[in-house]
């Protein structure tokens, strides 16, 4: 009987091999041999820099993670030293408003002044002229915002979810750390905010938790070009699709 189960299995495998089949690993793509694609996420931390995005980037290095921080231009100078480290470890800075005024309560000429203040005052800081693209404070925006967007060059950056919820300043870490294994999922931008004494804590686990769940952290230019996506200005980019669950 053992023989027989051999010479079996024996002539199956032949089979496969005349009629052109070839066994490829759990998750490898049929027909190319490619691996599965990467799992990727971005976190994105909002109204910095302050003096808790050090201990943010003590850990994104630790595990050799990326991140993006999209910071209010005024806050940028005092911070200088702090977004040179973060674009020496693979992070990027983005513009997030010079003083966190919703844009469409502005002139169109002050809506040109906060991006290309803050895109300036990145630039000097860090020595790099950031992507362009930005996030709007409170993601407030309407036809002009987008129109003098669009003009400038500059793509309209969201979230997929808020790791702190609404009330986020008086959200403690684990909170945080929750939400986030709860809700995050491939190609998520997850905002975070790390003008909080909190966020940086919560870092300290989140970041090893989504690598231990097979995430790669990654840039929000990094996210766009995984995704086959480049920079159009005047668009709103949030990341993939929340995936439906089954029931």
């Amino acid at each position: 009987m053992g023989n027989l189960c051999k010479r079996s299995s024996m002539l199956f495998a032949a089979v496969l091999l005349l009629a052109g089949f070839v066994w490829l690993p759990p998750g490898a793509c049929a027909g190319t041999g490619e691996p599965p694609r990467k799992k990727l996420v971005a976190l994105t931390f909002d109204d910095g820099p302050s003096v808790y995005t050090i201990g943010i980037l003590d850990v994104l290095e630790q595990y050799n993670a990326h991140a993006t921080f999209c910071v209010m231009g005024e806050r940028v100078e005092k911070h200088a030293d702090t977004l040179r480290r973060a674009v020496s470890i693979g992070c990027e800075v983005i513009g997030h408003g010079w003083n966190h005024i919703p844009l469409p309560k502005l002139t169109s000429r002050d809506i040109r002044e906060q991006l290309y203040r803050t895109q300036q005052a990145i630039a000097d800081a860090t020595g790099t002229m950031p992507p362009m693209m930005y996030r709007p404070p409170y993601l407030a925006r309407n036809d002009r915002v987008i129109r003098i967007s669009q003009e400038e060059g500059y793509m309209i950056v969201g979230w997929s979810f808020q790791s702190d919820g609404n009330r986020w300043a008086k959200r403690g870490a684990s909170i945080t750390r929750q939400i986030i294994a709860n809700n995050v999922y491939d190609r998520s931008i997850i905002l975070c905010h790390d003008i909080a004494s909190s966020t940086r804590d919560a870092m300290t686990t989140v970041i090893p938790d989504l690598i231990d769940m097979g995430y790669e952290l990654v840039t929000l230019s990094e996210l766009l070009e995984a995704e086959g996506m480049s920079i159009v200005p005047g668009d709103i980019w949030a990341g993939a699709e929340r995936p439906q669950r089954l029931e």
